[in-house]
């Protein structure tokens, strides 16, 4: 393990880029590479006009597009070394990949219209709260969207599925759109649905609130009486960061594969074997901490 002290603030950007550009270029590189992979996959799937179903347009054309735009901002991040700041795209990440797997596994497009439907529905709370606020100018808009989104769960193809959602609102709190109709009541019982890695369900858990002020002690602590306070360029855990997002993509980029681009599958397997290799390559490092 190679380890540096910091030498002249909390960030000190010269000595963790020059670390991370030394130790883990390679498995970087390989995870940039991995990100091209999924862009090119999507362009694929637009041109061969594959996922033109209500399936496809839910899960190839806005999660499968969210979970890629996740994944370069994992990609940026853990280059220059915010390991703290890429557990949030990477917990992104892994929600995306969950409602792909368990929306694709049966029951598909009963799966993708709730999920599509409860869209509907926050749009509409969104557009009901922004109008409350909303200044003359921007008013006309907000009605806009609080008229296409009642359309759109109005129509005879959403109204049964909205229906349900009624059902199960209590005092203007909404179901998750998963547990509508008897699915799953927690992200962890979906997650065990679909059948993802109980390691992955844990970091989703843990790091939770990493969006909010809740973790402490993940930035600052006590040793020997001493407040130790971590930089927040620390490249600590970031080939092990790394390796759970090439995971996560190389497995979404299969499943979708196998349902739109069957014949891409060999091509990626190929390129999957050399990329692996160069994360798995990764020098782990570390940091001392300030005092």
């Amino acid at each position: 393990m190679s380890e540096v002290p910091i030498g002249r603030g909390l960030l000190d950007r010269d000595v963790t880029d020059r670390m991370v550009n030394r130790a883990t270029n390679a498995g970087l590189l390989a995870l940039q590479r991995i990100t091209d992979e999924g862009e090119t996959i999507l362009r694929k799937i637009i041109e061969s006009r594959s996922a033109q179903d209500r399936v496809g347009m839910i899960v190839a054309s806005h999660l499968f597009v969210h979970f890629l735009t996740e994944l370069d901002g994992t990609e940026v991040l853990l280059s220059r070394a915010c390991t703290y700041a890429a557990k949030s795209t990477l917990r992104a990440m892994i929600e995306s990949s969950a409602y792909t797997h368990w929306i694709l596994k049966e029951d598909s497009d009963d799966r993708a219209t709730r999920y599509y439907v409860g869209h509907c529905r926050s749009q509409l709370r969104i557009a009901k709260k922004e109008l409350d606020m909303a200044s003359t100018e921007d008013s006309e808009f907000w009605k806009d969207a609080i008229q296409e989104a009642r359309t759109a769960i109005s129509s005879p193809s959403l109204a049964e599925t909205n229906a349900l959602f009624d059902q199960e609102t209590r005092r203007d709190r909404e179901p998750a759109w998963y547990s509508v109709a008897g699915g799953p009541k927690y992200m962890k019982q979906l997650m065990d649905q679909a059948g993802m890695d109980k390691r992955l369900g844990w970091f989703w858990e843990r790091f939770s609130d990493f969006t909010h002020g809740a973790t402490y002690s993940l930035h600052t602590w006590m040793d020997s009486k001493k407040l130790m306070i971590d930089p927040i360029r620390d490249p600590r855990g970031l080939h092990r960061d790394t390796r759970m997002a090439m995971h996560l993509a190389l497995q979404m980029y299969e499943l979708i594969c196998r349902k739109w681009l069957p014949s891409h599958l060999a091509h990626l397997k190929r390129r999957a074997r050399r990329w692996s290799n160069d994360v798995k390559s990764m020098t782990p490092l570390d940091l001392h901490p300030l005092q």
